[in-house]
């Protein structure tokens, strides 16, 4: 009887978001809750300056305290937008590693993912970007595609479109941060005449 194949899932977090911390959070208790005997989790940790990594020392949160003194231990990754590749390329291995590196973690060589997990928070995670790198390497993955990820992501325009959709919407308006401290009571004039934002509760 043949063993069984499991599943090989590259759970993916950090990022450059400002929601980074909690994407590390979010992405630790999952891979804590995953089966380990139908799945083979490779953690790939995007750093807030775009670099990816993947290393065992990734599944301890005691790790990113002194991640900067740590970065060298763990193995350079990226996913190059290429068809049929099938992986993350690696780019750098760990300076502990470079005598005697397995074929499987030498630069150049390729890590196999059977799926991609994206457990990011906020932008350049959630909005569409990663998404469209997916899509432009074909890898399959997890969660809404490029178009839907994109439009939920700006909360103005998914009103817009679900409003459009004939689905009932509170209503919104745009106001940048700029503008708003530039003038705060002509911001505030704006708001308030905007159709069903004149009257207090909002």
């Amino acid at each position: 009887m043949q063993p069984h194949k499991r599943n090989r899932i590259a759970v993916m977090f950090g990022g450059r978001s400002v929601e980074h911390e909690i994407s590390v959070i979010t992405a630790l208790q999952l891979i804590l809750a995953t089966d380990p005997e139908r799945y083979e989790i490779t953690p790939v940790y995007i750093a807030p300056d775009g670099r990816w990594y993947t290393g065992n020392s990734l599944l301890s949160r005691e790790f990113y305290r002194l991640f900067s003194e740590r970065a060298h231990s763990l193995t350079e990754v990226t996913l190059l937008p290429k068809p049929g590749i099938g992986g993350l390329t690696v780019l750098n291995t760990p300076s502990s590693l470079h005598k005697g590196a397995s074929p499987s973690t030498k630069t150049g060589s390729i890590i196999p993912i059977d799926v991609f997990l994206p457990v990011f928070h906020g932008q350049y995670g959630e909005d569409g970007c990663i998404q469209g790198l997916f899509e432009l390497a074909q890898v399959p993955y997890t969660g809404s595609d490029m178009t839907a990820s994109a439009l939920t992501m700006s909360k103005y325009l998914c009103k817009s479109v679900l409003r459009e959709h004939g689905l009932p919407v509170l209503p919104g308006i745009i106001i940048s941060k700029r503008e708003a401290q530039k003038n705060l009571v002509s911001t505030i004039e704006k708001i308030l005449s905007t159709p069903e934002l004149s009257s207090f509760p909002l």
